[in-house]
């Protein structure tokens, strides 16, 4: 144990240190000298495995990023069938890349022009407001300016305009910006922080009402902290259930952060630890450590250490440092 608590003592001032860099931090040198030759060998394996792998995703990002001119005739024939959103939202996830789909800026930028040039009278009238939509994230993305509010107000007045005609979505981000513009002590004028906040929660419980999921998280959070409207931590609770039942991560989250605070009895525990793996398993990544901590611990769930490790290794896959 004290071993354990000087490595986490380590760790935690390194976070601290402002210049701290992940991706630095994982590629670091590891001090081999203590290990036996068994596990020097194993440590050399898995290091040229992620070795291995780190040199294909790198191949497999330049080859896609400076190889792509076009669509060849077959993609562009299944693409012909394709829904218009799912093209459209297939280019938010290119634009933005992640580790399963390589960043492709002009990819993604083809495949929503190739959503916007289908003849008009071959889209609903919701098709054209989902690629309206895309077009307005794409273009959001582009800024990294959202903390100035004068910047926010003229990369959001379209996105306005689409939620006011009552587009799901955009009601959804529009609320949810809004909303952490006045939560981030950008604005320091009170009274204009309150409207916007009102503004906020009418979007975001008109998007949950369209039974967009995340804008469940927003008004829970409004009502836990008395954000815009009266504090009630039941509504706030209701709200996260909500989000829960669509299975969205924020929400089984915080419902296993309120359950973990309450009273400590066997159900609360059981609550505690079932919207904790719910959260893991929808991709949060605290939630994924917390859980390999449940299972090592064995506090909330019977112990098991191979759990606890395979859960670790997910969240420091996602990046999370401390596992």
């Amino acid at each position: 144990m004290p071993d354990m608590d000087m490595e986490l003592t380590k760790i935690m001032g390194i976070l601290k240190n402002p210049n701290f860099s992940v991706k630095e931090f994982i590629n670091a040198p590891r001090s081999v000298d203590h290990m036996t030759d068994e596990q020097r060998e194993k440590h050399d394996e898995e290091q040229r495995v992620m070795d291995d792998k780190l040199k294909k995703s790198e191949e497999s990002l330049n080859f896609t990023s400076h190889n792509f001119d076009d669509f060849n005739s077959h993609t562009e024939r299944m693409l012909a069938h394709t829904p218009q959103k799912i093209i459209s939202e297939m280019s938010i996830r290119l634009f933005v890349g992640s580790r399963d789909i390589p960043k492709n800026i002009p990819k993604a930028m083809k495949l929503l022009q190739f959503a916007k040039d289908k003849p008009e009278s071959e889209l609903s009238e919701k098709d054209q407001g989902d690629i309206r939509f895309y077009e307005i994230m794409l273009n959001k993305l582009t800024r990294q300016d959202a903390n100035d509010p004068n910047k926010f107000w003229e990369a959001n007045e379209k996105l306005l305009e689409l939620a006011k005609e009552g587009h799901p979505n955009a009601m959804y981000v529009y609320g949810s910006e809004l909303f952490q513009l006045c939560t981030n002590n950008v604005l320091q004028d009170k009274k204009l922080v309150r409207g916007y906040l009102s503004t906020a929660y009418e979007y975001m419980n008109e998007a949950a009402n369209l039974r967009i999921a995340p804008a469940y998280y927003y008004l829970g959070m409004c009502h836990e902290h008395g954000y815009g409207v009266r504090k009630d931590t039941i509504q706030a609770k209701n709200f996260y259930i909500n989000g829960a039942a669509r299975n969205d991560a924020l929400c089984l989250y915080n419902l296993s952060r309120i359950f973990k605070e309450a009273t400590e009895n066997n159900n609360n525990k059981y609550l505690h630890f079932k919207y904790l793996k719910r959260a893991a398993e929808e991709g949060h990544v605290i939630a994924q450590h917390l859980l390999g901590v449940a299972y090592f611990e064995g506090k909330y769930t019977n112990k098991n250490e191979k759990l606890s490790l395979a859960w670790f290794r997910e969240a420091a896959k996602n990046g999370e440092p401390l596992s």
